[in-house]
């Protein structure tokens, strides 16, 4: 809850209060508090802005300063009785109902405070909209349409003196109403989201600091997923020399947003078959998968609810995942445009990146379905240098040829399905389970509102633990492969050796179980 809110709650408490003892509609102590309480609404909705959430709490001052100024005086101390002290009651009754659902619904939904990037840098942020005319859309009705991509960047930047930082949501009323259709809210609920500032600024230019700096792409999680959904990660990042991409990957997450207005939201009919329940058989495989951390018998069980699926069932998914797996290969091919200065699809009237991306240092990370997708790509792309996969999953993935390059499976508590991919693999590989974790956990709904974790959706975990775990352990994985840099977060096991083969995390977060393998297996195991 903002200051001004809590303020004005505060005042209306005390006015509602002071009526119900005092039984007056005018006294100068009820008015000196009604002043002061609108010229804190008033410094709310101008440093602030208008939130849904403070309306019942406005309606009460309205009431108050109406009664007080232009009802009529009733002596201090009358005495009501009867039908008059009826109403008296439950007009107060009434207006603390309303002051007290402002104070609930702004702890419900507040205006949560994205931390401070821990980086030395300011941090910049824009979006570009590219068009990759060799593919068509296939997610829409005229064959016409090629494939569009909303790509939005953060990036180091100078100092800014002169702007003030980019909000959380651009265009907050259009993606509230998507977000709340998923969830099954009314559409308004997300619409302050708006009023949340971020530490970035707009279309402000590169730091010329450094000549060059590490690149990394990044892929949203499916339907409800942004290319924003962690900003948080996205700043830090920034503000530690990276330079960004993410991919809103239309058609298969909440909303892009195109800049002549369309909007390409989740396509409900090609995934319709993902509504339909699991059957009970696969539900209870499902289960037996949550507590099995051997790889062979998970593999042996994922085949044995592959069997029991409709014919078909998962071809949607599998097609998505190729799709976005080539957009992140035609984002990577714009970029290389940008950095050479050829022309691309895409162009920036501040932003010129020529010469400033090292594509020699390139990481691909995504949570959920986009983690799947930079795995994808990680093991079949030469330029992929390191990547990192937050808690996200897919079977067919288990065919995989093993990986080559480093790599980090971030994972929820319950999520331990890529561990054949991580004794498979062939390269330094990294675990990071986060005990008390969900799936959620991973974007910055871990902060957003303490709704998500009564209904269930977040884990007991505290939200900005959660995203500090998230932010050191992606830095320190990017820091050391794509910058070179030691890391004890790392590199020490919990009795100090080195390189350890299984082992906990050093310490700093005990929510943490954390592994790493660095010798490569011999080929006999991979054939296994």
């Amino acid at each position: 809850m903002q200051i001004f809110d809590s303020l004005t709650i505060a005042i209306l408490l005390i006015v509602v209060l002071a009526k119900y003892f005092q039984q007056s509609k005018s006294s100068l102590v009820i008015k000196s508090l009604a002043v002061i309480a609108l010229v804190s609404v008033a410094i709310q909705l101008t440093v602030e802005g208008y939130r849904w959430q403070m309306v019942p709490g406005y309606i009460v001052l309205a009431i108050v300063v109406i009664q007080c100024w232009f009802a009529g005086n009733n002596p201090a101390q009358e005495k009501l009785s009867g039908w008059r002290k009826f109403r008296h009651l439950s007009a107060v009754s009434i207006a603390l109902l309303l002051v007290a659902s402002s104070a609930l619904f702004s702890y419900l939904f507040p205006m949560f405070d994205l931390p401070e990037p821990t980086g030395s840098y300011t941090v910049g942020t824009s979006e570009f909209h590219m068009i990759d005319e060799t593919r068509p859309e296939t997610y829409t009705e005229d064959i016409s349409d090629k494939r569009e991509l909303m790509v939005r960047v953060w990036y180091p930047a100078d100092k800014v003196t002169d702007k003030e930082p980019t909000p959380y949501w651009r265009e907050a009323a259009l993606r509230s109403a998507e977000l709340t259709k998923g969830l099954g809210m009314p559409g308004f609920l997300f619409d302050y989201f708006g009023n949340v500032a971020t530490h970035s600024y707009w279309d402000v230019p590169l730091s010329n600091t450094k000549p060059n700096y590490p690149v990394l792409i990044f892929s949203h999680g499916f339907n409800l997923g942004w290319a924003s959904q962690n900003t948080n990660l996205m700043e830090s990042l920034a503000s530690h020399g990276y330079i960004i991409f993410s991919i809103d990957h239309a058609y298969v997450g909440m909303a892009s947003i195109f800049p002549d207005g369309r909007v390409a939201k989740f396509n409900k009919q090609t995934f319709a078959s993902m509504s339909e329940p699991p059957s009970p058989e696969v539900m209870a495989i499902n289960e037996q998968l949550s507590e099995t951390s051997d790889w062979r018998a998970q593999i042996a069980l994922l085949n044995k609810a592959n069997a029991m699926m409709p014919e078909g069932s998962m071809d949607s998914m599998n097609e998505a995942l190729a799709i976005w797996a080539e957009d992140q290969l035609f984002v990577l091919s714009e970029i290389e445009k940008f950095q050479s200065g050829e022309k691309a699809s895409a162009t920036s009237e501040v932003l010129d990146f020529k010469s400033h991306l090292d594509l020699s240092n390139l990481g691909f990370f995504g949570m959920s379905f986009g983690g799947s997708t930079s795995l994808d790509n990680c093991v079949k792309d030469s330029r992929c240098k390191a990547g990192i996969n937050m808690d996200g999953f897919m079977a067919s993935q288990m065919q995989l040829p093993p990986l080559q390059k480093p790599f980090m499976f971030m994972n929820s508590e319950d999520n331990l399905l890529y561990n054949a991919m991580y004794e498979i693999a062939e390269s330094d590989v990294y675990s990071v389970r986060v005990e008390g974790s969900k799936h959620l956990n991973y974007l910055d709904f871990s902060i957003m509102s303490p709704l998500y974790q009564i209904m269930g959706a977040l884990g007991p975990i505290e939200g900005y633990k959660m995203l500090a775990i998230t932010e050191d352990y992606v830095l320190a994985f990017f820091d050391k492969y794509l910058k070179d840099e030691t890391s004890a977060l790392l590199d020490e096991s919990l009795d100090g050796s080195l390189d350890g083969s299984v082992a906990n995390s050093v310490g700093k977060y005990k929510e943490v179980e954390f592994r790493t393998k660095k010798n490569k297996l011999p080929r006999l195991l991979r054939t296994q």
